[in-house]
């Protein structure tokens, strides 16, 4: 009878190590990613997401006329597309592509973010002599932004006149993608 009662205790003992484990795992979990952007590869993950952003407005996307395809008011239609606002020559950027993204922005701004491979928050400016400053996102000075990383990139509309587009990529939050 006493070897069965010192494995019981033995299992009961096992047990309740790895349940502290466990938790142990999950507290320093939850502190390594509060911690992130401040000490680790957060910023470094801003940094990737925004070369990322560059690449999809000169990229035309997959398809690649997707904005015929999906219907900016039906998030389900923008599953299977991947976001580009490029022509297919990288350097020439669709005008009817960018309207678009605005209008998909408009309805469903969290939506956006997986077409356009951003987990981050995301804003973007296009100005031209076409038009003026259509912004495509959330405005990171208008969500106290604690982290922001930016990019500009000259590119020729396909109309023929040169624009500049302003990317950033941010967050509010002291770790990482929520």
């Amino acid at each position: 009878m006493k070897a069965q009662f010192w494995s019981l205790d033995a299992i009961f003992g096992i047990t309740i190590f790895l349940a502290a484990v466990v938790v142990l795992l999950a507290v320093w979990y939850n502190v390594v990613q509060e911690f992130s952007l401040s000490y680790g590869y957060g910023s470094g993950g801003l940094q990737d997401q925004l070369q990322g952003l560059q690449a999809r407005m000169v990229y035309s996307g997959i398809p690649a006329s997707w904005n015929a395809q999906v219907t900016p008011s039906n998030t389900a239609t923008w599953n299977n597309v991947s976001v580009g606002l490029g022509t297919g020559d990288n350097t020439t950027v669709s005008v009817a592509k960018v309207l678009e993204l605005a209008s998909m922005a408009r309805n469903n701004y969290q939506a956006t973010k997986a077409p356009l491979g951003v987990g981050y928050e995301y804003y973007v400016v296009i100005s031209s002599q076409y038009f003026t400053n259509v912004s495509i996102g959330l405005n990171p000075a208008t969500y106290n932004a604690t982290s922001i990383q930016v990019s500009n990139r000259q590119v020729v509309l396909n109309n023929g006149l040169p624009a500049n587009i302003r990317m950033m990529v941010w967050t509010n939050r002291t770790y990482g993608v929520s």
